[in-house]
């Protein structure tokens, strides 16, 4: 079965793959933050300084969004009920509204008494109880935003979440930091969301393989990628077992509880990570064949899913190269 040490040091995880044949020389630097192992591969020659201004940049992000620093806009947002951010939050709000309204609310940041009730991946996860789950507010129409002022407001018993968000919104930026440095070659992983610059090398794009839900030492696929971020969402990353029933973080705003998807590996491969992190999550949460039709709205972006029953569906826009990795 699955091992608690693999979701703690891991989450979901990419394991990216390397060629014997390869020339290309990276070094690594890994350090944790966002509450996960963030790692950063770049070229061997890079001067150490631009290591510290990425794990600067991820110190600073955790700062804005945390729910556990009390400092953070969240934090403040959640305690004071309005908040004045700056302008990336502010935008951050606005799309995690826009994908609330196109997704009928299965993608909601207003998820955050949920998520403390359920506490799956902290220190007290539990089974919170029908009267705890009734008393939450988790209505998004109710977030107010003044872009004059970037200035948020919500109810007094709502509370926010960005946790489908933050490692995406992260990535981005380390990629236009680096990118802005004339870093043309790079692996940022964070987590399981992996953000790639250029290609392995002149040749070859870099190989990415997806880990395996059931069997998380493995991987299921290999997909061949330049200058994309790949972000998967499954029940594998946080959970708990309570009396032989296991609770998955991945908790639908139907219901309250985990979500009951077909799904049990949502990738999506793009441009921007943050438009990955957010679609996975809602890819996830719509079960395949709403997501499928969910994601023509973002044709920019290609969905490829691990269904329960060991198939693979992938959207129709979906041009790369893969293949399903057996036994490896």
């Amino acid at each position: 079965m699955f091992k608690k040490s693999n979701i703690l040091f891991l989450s979901i995880i990419f394991i990216l793959l390397t060629s014997c044949k390869s020339e290309v020389k990276l070094q690594t630097q890994t350090q944790i933050a966002l509450g996960t192992v963030c790692s950063i591969k770049l070229e061997e020659n890079v001067d150490s300084d631009i290591y510290k201004k990425c794990f600067s940049i991820l110190n600073d992000v955790e700062k804005e969004i945390s729910r556990t620093n009390e400092n953070s806009y969240i934090s403040i947002l959640n305690r004071e009920k309005e908040v004045v951010v700056n302008q990336d939050i502010f935008d951050l709000f606005e799309l995690g509204i826009t994908l609330a309204k196109q997704s009928n609310g299965k993608f909601n940041i207003a998820m955050g008494s949920v998520v403390s009730l359920w506490d799956i991946g902290g220190t007290n996860p539990r089974i919170p109880s029908n009267d705890e789950l009734n008393s939450v507010n988790i209505d998004y129409n109710q977030i107010q935003l003044d872009r004059k002022t970037l200035s948020i407001k919500i109810p007094s018993d709502m509370q926010i979440d960005l946790g489908a968000l933050g490692k995406g919104y992260a990535a981005d930026k380390l990629r236009n930091f680096l990118v802005s440095k004339s870093i043309d070659k790079a692996i940022i992983n964070l987590g399981g969301n992996v953000l790639v610059i250029g290609r392995k090398d002149i040749d070859n794009l870099w190989t990415i393989g997806l880990q395996d839900p059931l069997d998380t030492s493995k991987i299921f696929a290999a997909l061949e990628v330049e200058s994309s971020s790949i972000v998967t969402s499954g029940t594998y990353e946080r959970f708990f077992y309570q009396d032989g029933v296991k609770y998955h973080h991945i908790l639908d705003p139907d219901t309250l509880y985990p979500c009951k998807s077909d799904i049990i590996s949502s990738s999506i491969i793009g441009k921007d990570s943050l438009i990955c992190d957010c679609l996975s999550t809602t890819c996830f949460l719509l079960g395949s064949e709403q997501a499928l039709e969910f994601m023509k709205n973002y044709k920019d972006y290609s969905a490829f899913f691990l269904l329960e029953d060991n198939s693979i569906l992938h959207s129709d826009n979906f041009n790369y190269e893969y293949k399903i990795i057996e036994n490896y």
